[in-house]
């Protein structure tokens, strides 16, 4: 039962998040609702996690969260809040998105990038006003770590005396509940008497109480549906959170197994898999996480080593596109696509089976020549080839509140 969660959770190599943590397994402040709701909880990226749980499948939690609203418990990400006068010069040199242009409360999807362009991380940033506030995967957080430390040193060298200060904190306790479907703002405006949600646009951040518990809270997810998700730093205030927005009629818990299939569904990229160090933005399909102003001037980690693909995007030598299969098995990470004469031309990234699309669908890298809508391939699974094309993304539309 658990090796076949594993194979819908991930259209990935599993075994990189299930075993690469050595010490202590960290439990989220809702471990103990998560098994009292029949939470099947598996170890992920050091973490006690639920993958599904007893009264739906990763298909129908799937379905539910497209159809009415799930609670995602994500609180295993890190969450950073970096104060400071130079806090904004510092954090521009880290990613690829104008942090001078976030307006106050306002978010921005950016990424990391080491010395060869590659992605370090992709990360969400928003501007608290008197602090940016940061949530990066839990996989990458310890590298995360070295490399904001590492970039701050530099930062302090290059700024000398006119260095006027720059503090990280990290914040160990964040519980961050993600409650992601089109009823969500139903179920927040009755939770928390907030009559203007309706006003609230996809990518915003706010303040917000439940219950006499105050939080931060913003209207982005990972599942290609509308929705919130709640920062609440004490334990005790992020568990009767969770109990009041589970026994909400219309929600319904959803694991690391619905997740992964809505993210790849709505043709969102999984760091590991979609992303990598060796990977940079331009080749991802990323750059519209560049903003016009770095794609032109630069001035981040990295901005050297693939300037040229930035201004010139046909230089580029692979490409990450959206593939469908005419049937059969889906293809999972790292199976090789080939072209209909036989060559080899790419790798799989993502994939697996669309529960809505109803085919198999996944993400691949091809030469920029097989990135053409309609394009046929074909990708080895279990030593057949499989037939297929490359499809626009995402394979289901998405439906952010703007």
């Amino acid at each position: 039962m658990l090796s076949n969660s594993l194979q819908l959770l991930g259209n990935t190599s599993v075994s990189r998040f299930f075993s690469a943590h050595h010490g202590p397994i960290l439990k989220t402040a809702l471990n103990e609702l998560h098994k009292a709701h029949g939470g099947k909880m598996v170890p992920f990226c050091g973490w006690e996690m639920p993958i599904k749980y007893n009264d739906l499948s990763i298909i129908q939690s799937h379905i539910h969260t497209r159809l009415y609203a799930s609670l995602f418990d994500v609180s295993h990400m890190g969450a950073y809040r970096i104060y400071g006068p130079d806090r904004v010069k510092f954090f521009n040199r880290l990613v690829v998105a104008d942090v001078d242009a976030i307006k106050p409360w306002d978010n921005k999807l950016t990424c990391f990038t080491n010395e060869n362009g590659g992605i370090i991380d992709d990360c969400m940033v928003c501007n608290k006003e008197d602090h940016l506030y940061l949530v990066v995967n839990a996989g990458s957080q310890p590298k995360d770590h070295v490399h904001i430390t590492k970039q701050l040193e530099i930062f302090k060298s290059e700024m000398g005396s006119k260095y006027r200060g720059v503090q990280i904190n990290f914040i160990d306790q964040m519980s961050l509940l993600a409650i992601q479907g089109p009823l969500s703002q139903r179920i927040m405006q009755r939770l928390t008497g907030l009559k203007k949600l309706n006003k609230m646009k996809f990518m915003k951040a706010a303040k917000g109480k439940i219950d006499n518990v105050n939080f931060e809270f913003g209207r982005w997810g990972y599942t290609g549906e509308d929705g919130f998700e709640l920062a609440i730093e004490n334990p005790k205030d992020a568990q009767k959170i969770g109990e009041l927005l589970i026994n909400q009629p219309e929600v319904k818990f959803a694991g690391l197994g619905a997740r992964d299939s809505l993210r790849l569904e709505s043709g969102l990229c999984l760091y590991g898999n979609d992303m990598t160090e060796e990977i940079n933005p331009v080749e991802a399909s990323l750059m519209w996480l560049i903003s016009k102003k770095k794609r032109k001037e630069g001035g981040f980690v990295g901005y050297d080593k693939i300037k040229s693909q930035i201004l010139k995007p046909k230089s580029v030598k692979q490409k990450r596109v959206g593939f469908e299969l005419n049937g059969g098995a889906p293809a999972r990470h790292n199976a090789e696509v080939y072209d209909m004469e036989g060559n080899k031309i790419g790798w799989v990234s993502s994939g697996g089976p669309s529960p809505l699309v109803k085919k198999p669908i996944g993400m691949c890298f091809v030469p920029p020549k097989f990135a053409k809508l309609g394009t046929q391939i074909q990708i080895k699974i279990r030593k057949k080839m499989s037939t297929g094309k490359i499809v626009r993304m995402p394979f289901y539309p998405d439906s952010y509140y703007k």
